[in-house]
C-alpha cells in the first residue's frame, strides 16, 4: 500500500458531499479521503466514505489518479468488519493513545522557565 504524504490537501475539506475530516495525497500521488471517528466506527461511515469517494473523483481526480478511503477510529463493530472485508478501496486503522503525567518533569521545566521568566524581567527592569 503506497504511504500517504505528509502534506495534506485540506484539513475539514468542504464538498457539496459533506465535509471531508482529511484530504490528501498518497506516496503514488492519488488522493486518500480519511474519515476519523472518536471511538467506535458504525458501518454507516462506508456510505459516507463513500459519498467522499465519488465526490473526489468526479472533481478532483484526474483520470488515471486514484481515489482510496481510510477508516481512522478507536475501534470498529462486527458490521463494519464485515462490510469492509469485500470493500478494495476503504481500509480501517485503529488507533490508540495513553496519556501520562510525570509530576517531576513538569516541576522540572516549571522551574526552568520560571527562572528564565524571572532573569528576563531582571535584565527589563535595569535598564
Amino acid at each position: 500500500m503506497p504511504q500517504i504524504k505528509k502534506r495534506s490537501v485540506g484539513i475539514r475539506y468542504r464538498t457539496e458531499a459533506g465535509e471531508i475530516d482529511i484530504l490528501c495525497l498518497d506516496s503514488d500521488n492519488n488522493f486518500v479521503v480519511i474519515e476519523l471517528k472518536r471511538n467506535k466506527a458504525p458501518d454507516k461511515v462506508v456510505a459516507q466514505t463513500d459519498r467522499y469517494i465519488a465526490w473526489v473523483k468526479e472533481n478532483l481526480a484526474q483520470p488515471n489518479q486514484q481515489v482510496r478511503g481510510l477508516i481512522i477510529a478507536k475501534s470498529l463493530d462486527n458490521h463494519l468488519a464485515y462490510t469492509l472485508s469485500q470493500r478494495q478501496n476503504i481500509a480501517f486503522w485503529a488507533y490508540s493513545w495513553h496519556l501520562r503525567f510525570d509530576k517531576n518533569i513538569v516541576q522540572s521545566e516549571l522551574v526552568k522557565s520560571t527562572a528564565a521568566d524571572v532573569n528576563s524581567e531582571d535584565t527589563t527592569n535595569t535598564k
